[in-house]
């Protein structure tokens, strides 16, 4: 199954929840975390900040970690569908990396990989941006950045990873 595959059912599991949570039946704990939840987002939802259809991640499970982060009680439909994953996990279903994020992707790495090498390219190219923004040329861009950011690749790499970028907010020129 494919990380978007997987992450499709895990959304699918937290819509499951966010029934079940509307229709909780005499189900105590159900009622309970709805009620917490509510009581400290009732502003928040009757202004129409949030909705609960919303994705703010790629999968709930980072979601849960954004709402954590943010200083916000997470939906009660997300905290239930990451139960949902350590319960399979603790029936031997699989380890917790998989059951959270899916399979590590060949040449790629692990989920905490893949995200740490997005961020860390964002960072260059926006510290690049800023850079040539400030009259700096790009070979002597691309030398800083390495140096500041104490990166394991050359300046070159950083040029190839870059090429045809010229900032954010520029028009990009084709390349001869």
């Amino acid at each position: 199954m494919s990380n978007e595959e997987h992450n499709e059912k895990l959304w699918d599991r937290l819509t499951y929840w966010r029934e079940r949570l509307e229709n909780r039946e005499d189900y105590p704990t159900l009622e309970s975390l709805e009620h917490s939840w509510r009581y400290g987002h009732q502003q928040d939802i009757d202004d129409g900040w949030y909705k609960r259809d919303d994705q703010p991640s790629d999968n709930p499970i980072s979601a849960v970690m954004f709402f954590i982060e943010m200083g916000f009680y997470p939906p009660p439909e997300y905290m239930l569908t990451m139960l949902d994953c350590f319960e399979a996990y603790k029936r031997g279903a699989g380890d917790l990396e998989e059951l959270f994020f899916g399979k590590p992707k060949q040449r790629s790495g692990n989920y905490a990989e893949r995200k740490a090498k997005r961020l860390r390219d964002f960072r260059i190219s926006w510290e690049f941006s800023r850079l040539l923004k400030n009259g700096i040329s790009r070979k002597e861009a691309a030398e800083r950045i390495v140096n500041d950011l104490e990166l394991d690749i050359d300046a070159d790499s950083v040029l190839r990873m870059l090429r045809g970028f010229n900032g954010f907010g520029t028009a990009q020129k084709p390349e001869k």
